[in-house]
């Protein structure tokens, strides 16, 4: 029974119109299959310890983090709490020490939205220039029926020079009707070659309850590649700054329209978490599960991949093995997470939960890949699970003891093989 779900799973994708009800009704008749048959396996308890690869960084409120081992600087990007910034640079030593202190950034916003808050909910360093895109939003309640006018003057994307110190803001930009506000989780990603920049909580002009992702080219100096690349980085930035506040500046690629199975609608819009599978695909999280987006196929656009449990879906594909490790929070902190498995971004076999015993899982996994082992942030604590041969958890669990409530930022450095995990400033 396992290998016939598993033989559908691998034929469950969404295309293009005209095949999109075909679709849509393959997907309503085995989701239940697929979420019903998804193994649970309860691990054994963990024990207190420390491992020295987990380093603890002082980021009050920190949602997100990203490092770049290129250019040894690590981010952080903060909640609304944060007195001083939403955004906080440390640089790592030659070992992968971070600084004692670090560079905060405060995040433009419209003078018209001084009584909210913005946050960042991603982060996305270039993966060869010196260059930081991060994904930020607002706290005006989405929809409010009218919301302030400045929402459309609110800029979701901020990309930053970080050769430059303190950062440079080159360019902030997707505002208007074409991007969703309000919406507590959103990344950002760049493939490996740096070509295309995926972004996460667009939205269709014609109908904003479609939600999709979306894709920009990327040209040599790291811009969205809308305007002629050959004039010089300022009058190039200009451009794009023309096009945004004329509400011109959108993505050149999104996905299909699907609002009911993949994009439902939901606090933590679409793409909680983005990772590019070489160049042309790109594997998501919404709500519902997991998905991959195929921009240039068109005969599998799309397809998904749904998880027992529904919310904030974040996860991380391991670099080597076809291993994907995801957790779901809902208001609710789990005490479990879910492995499932890809091939070239092709989402393949049942996904299993697996249960840590009162734990309450609240951030996403980290595959710490040269000490074979996976990493879970939850309430005040860092989890740690070894990894088999195949990618599977084994073992017993170590717990190690942080000051965070609720772990949220957790990041690895292959180059350093270390792991950094925002924490609270102690009182």
């Amino acid at each position: 029974m396992l290998s016939n779900v598993q033989t559908a799973m691998r034929r469950w994708h969404v295309i293009r119109a005209p095949g999109f009800l075909c679709a849509g009704l393959l997907f309503c008749l085995l989701a239940p299959i697929a979420v019903h048959g998804q193994p649970r396996i309860v691990l054994d308890p963990p024990r207190n310890g420390k491992l020295d690869a987990i380093v603890p960084v002082m980021a009050q409120g920190s949602l997100c983090a990203a490092v770049s081992d290129v250019h040894s600087v690590l981010a952080f990007g903060h909640d609304k709490t944060h007195p001083d910034a939403h955004l906080s640079l440390f640089k790592l030593d030659a070992k992968g020490i971070p600084a004692a202190s670090a560079t905060h950034v405060k995040l433009p916003c419209p003078k018209g939205l001084a009584k909210f808050s913005n946050f960042v909910t991603g982060l996305a360093f270039h993966p060869k220039l010196p260059l930081l895109y991060v994904w930020n939003d607002v706290t005006v309640p989405y929809p409010s029926p009218p919301p302030p006018p400045d929402v459309k003057l609110f800029d979701h994307l901020c990309i930053f020079n970080i050769a430059k110190d303190p950062p440079e803001l080159l360019v902030s930009l997707c505002r208007g009707d074409e991007y969703l506000y309000g919406q507590y989780g959103g990344a950002v990603a760049i493939d490996a070659t740096g070509s295309y920049l995926y972004i996460p909580n667009v939205r269709d002009v014609k109908n904003a309850g479609f939600l999709r992702l979306g894709r920009f080219p990327l040209d040599a100096d790291g811009l969205p590649a809308l305007v002629d690349s050959k004039e010089a980085v300022p009058a190039r930035t200009q451009k794009l700054i023309a096009l945004n506040a004329a509400g011109k500046f959108a993505p050149t690629g999104v996905t299909p329209i699907e609002y009911v199975h993949l994009f439902p609608s939901n606090a933590f819009g679409v793409g909680h978490s983005l990772t590019p599978i070489g160049k042309d695909a790109v594997i998501a999280s919404a709500s519902q599960g997991l998905m991959t987006w195929r921009p240039d196929d068109k005969h599998a656009t799309l397809h998904g991949l749904p998880l027992k449990i529904g919310g904030h879906t974040r996860f991380c594909v391991h670099p080597t093995l076809p291993a994907i490790f995801a957790t779901v929070t809902n208001g609710v902190r789990s005490d479990g997470f879910f492995h499932a498995e890809q091939t070239d971004g092709y989402l393949t076999s049942l996904p299993r939960q697996y249960v840590i015993a009162d734990s309450k899982l609240s951030g996403p996994p980290a595959v710490l890949t040269k000490r074979k082992k996976l990493a879970i942030g939850g309430e005040y604590l860092v989890y740690v699970m070894d990894l088999d041969e195949v990618g599977l958890p084994t073992g017993v669990p170590t717990r190690m003891l942080v000051n965070n409530p609720f772990v949220k930022a957790l990041v690895y450095s292959e180059r350093f093989d270390r792991a950094y995990v925002g924490v609270e400033v102690s009182k």
